[in-house]
């Protein structure tokens, strides 16, 4: 039982190293400029989120003050933003969250992530291609859905909702825009998203024509009129209008110049969704009293109200192109997961064959597109959007995650993290060892030689869990006697990353389901919170007292270790506040995605017999395993 589980952990925690000579060949077609990811991150941003999403945070949840919701929102994205950032001026590779996890932390930390990421852009582009045939409709005065809902009344308000065939066709047709080529698809969201952000301009310019001050110094409420609470909730719900510049991540094997093109998109994309998302909530609660906002079409219906009613039309073509431009960023990434992972033959392999004319990983396009068109055609937004975050909430937590743990990774251990500009080559051997073409530091050396001693020894049963318990002893014991990290360091960042993650997780849970018990006073709630929150600081200073790598990369994120930290918080908190239902059907889909892994990934990995996937480091794998073999 034992060597089985050693033998499952192996598995699990194989390592993709993607060499310097090897790290931007590919099969797929290098076309994409800075500037098409630009369009191609707004495009998949700057939708609903503008022509719905403000509106009804700032009717029901904000007031004016949904401008600091999106500050913060905008905050919290750009923790995840700049993670990313870093991560694909490391690894220019398709797959965005799933490569950098397999590259960092193992293969089933990533196969979940991969997994779900599907998810996500399955059911971000079928709600998208619901939201684009009601919006439609709603300018042809709801003829459509009305027509549906008399010739199919007994699935009206049932999970299975009417049969949406335009969302169905429109669904088609985007995927087949995004199966011609990599060039195409790019020329029309440039196209979509160009008419979208004029629109925005127009809406901008033109509203401050209309603005009153009043409007924020109203007797009902002022500009808090739901307090600093509305603010934050606004915050979360705002969160999700920037969910989109991710889509940039999937275009490494794509892109011209990836590891200096993608980080620079990433951030020029999302600082442009921020000032039109605060530019258009500026405007919007100046023109029009908050409580008199449209839910549905806030933008639309304001300018009516103020006595121009033809501007309707110029934002009706906004919102259309906007739903276009994000329908198209939503299929656009899917595809290219489902091919890195197929490529890494986690999932069937049949689905990484490009074709030769549009360099397009066509089976993937048209097989996922067509599941996407069907859940469009059947649900509901409300039951497909309950599923959408926790896939993405998910990959930015690991996202940061990896990069903490990288950036404090002994540089000989930089698995497939190459420096871009000092051309060193790194090659490993099947140990644990690693051989390289270039010494490392002697003071370097010196470090890890008793480590790398202790660790190719072979354990005993008894003392395996005494070596487990001193790994989490590591960051309490750890000084920062050396300027480059270790793997005596690297272990005490590992294990204090994994308390700040399972103690947040603790903490926010009982500040969020325990928040009324904790306002009348019970003392035990109160000290477990206090008891949450000294570990959390306890483990973060931990991390920051290790000695962090000198690997020259195009990009780093800035503020380590407190900018990733603080981004894992933020999303674990988001996640919490998601509905039990959403939690249930996650875990559907998480059996389903290991059904597939243990039956078929975990036998047809690449991993097993190519040289350019390696082993979780020895010091690792034991930290993982020594519980188990203690069984």
């Amino acid at each position: 039982m034992a060597a089985r589980v050693s033998g499952w952990v192996r598995s699990f925690t194989r390592l993709k190293n993607v060499s310097q000579e090897n790290v931007l060949k590919t099969e797929l077609q290098r076309c994409l400029s800075t500037f098409d990811l630009v369009t191609l991150g707004i495009g998949g941003t700057l939708g609903a989120g503008v022509y719905v999403v403000t509106g009804q945070v700032a009717r029901n949840i904000a007031g004016p003050a949904v401008i600091f919701s999106f500050v913060i929102a905008a905050i919290t994205s750009a923790l995840a933003a700049l993670c990313y950032a870093e991560f694909s001026s490391r690894v220019p590779r398709a797959g965005s969250a799933y490569t950098y996890c397999y590259v960092t932390v193992g293969e089933l930390p990533a196969f979940i992530i991969g997994w779900n990421l599907i998810l996500e852009y399955l059911i971000g582009t079928a709600s998208i291609a619901r939201s684009w045939s009601g919006y439609l409709d709603s300018i042809i005065g709801g003829v459509y859905i009305d027509a549906l809902k008399s010739h199919f009344p007994s699935m009206a308000g049932s999970f299975f909702a009417y049969p949406d065939f335009l969302a169905f066709f429109i669904t088609l047709i985007a995927v087949t825009i995004i199966a011609i080529g990599v060039q195409k698809s790019s020329s029309t969201n440039i196209i979509f998203t160009t008419i979208n952000l004029s629109v925005i301009i127009f809406i901008i310019v033109f509203g401050l024509f209309y603005v009153n001050v009043d409007n924020w110094l109203d007797q009902n409420g002022g500009f808090f009129p739901y307090g600093g609470g509305g603010v934050l909730a606004g915050a979360a719900t705002c969160f999700y209008s920037f969910v989109g510049f991710d889509i940039i991540a999937t275009t490494g094997e794509e892109a011209d110049n990836p590891k200096k093109s993608i980080p620079a998109a990433i951030i020029i994309s999302l600082a442009i969704c921020c000032v039109a998302y605060i530019a258009i909530s500026i405007v919007m609660t100046l023109i029009v009293p908050y409580y008199m906002l449209n839910e549905n079409a806030a933008l639309s219906v304001m300018f009516e109200q103020v006595g121009v009613p033809f501007v309707k039309y110029i934002v009706s073509i906004g919102a259309i192109s906007g739903l276009s431009a994000s329908l198209m960023g939503c299929i656009f990434p899917l595809p290219r997961i489902v091919y890195a992972m197929a490529n890494d033959g986690l999932i069937f392999q049949f689905l990484a064959r490009i074709h030769p004319k549009t360099k397009t990983p066509l089976v993937a396009v048209y097989l996922f597109g067509l599941i996407a068109a069907l859940l469009a055609m059947l649900f509901s937004i409300e039951h497909l959007v309950e599923m959408m975050s926790i896939g993405t909430l998910l990959a930015y937590m690991l996202v940061s995650c990896c990069v903490l743990i990288l950036r404090y990774r002994p540089d000989d251990q930089q698995h497939g993290m190459e420096s871009s500009t000092t051309g060193e080559q790194r090659q490993f051997n099947d140990g644990d060892k690693n051989n390289f073409s270039n010494k490392p530091t002697e003071e370097l050396s010196q470090l890890n030689r008793s480590d790398d001693q202790s660790n190719s020894a072979p354990l005993s049963d008894s003392n395996r869990w005494q070596q487990c318990v001193s790994y989490c002893r590591q960051f309490l014991t750890s000084q920062r006697s050396s300027s480059v990290p270790t793997v005596q360091t690297s272990r005490a960042v590992t294990t204090a990353t994994m308390l700040i993650i399972v103690f947040s997780f603790c903490l926010f849970a009982v500040l969020i389901h325990g928040y009324q018990e904790l306002r009348n006073g019970n003392g035990w709630l109160i000290l477990l919170v206090i008891i949450f929150t000294v570990i959390v600081i306890f483990a973060i200073l931990g991390v920051a007292f290790q000695p962090q790598s000198h690997v020259v990369i195009p990009f780093k994120a800035p503020l380590l270790p407190f900018m990733p930290i603080l981004s894992i918080m933020a999303n674990i908190y988001l996640m919490l506040m998601l509905q039990p239902v959403t939690w249930i059907r996650f875990v559907i889909w998480l059996a389903i995605g290991f059904a597939i892994y243990f039956f078929y990934g975990i036998n047809h990995s690449r991993a097993q017999d190519d040289p350019s996937y390696e082993q979780l480091p020895q010091s690792a794998q034991a930290l993982l395993s020594a519980t188990s073999d203690e069984d």
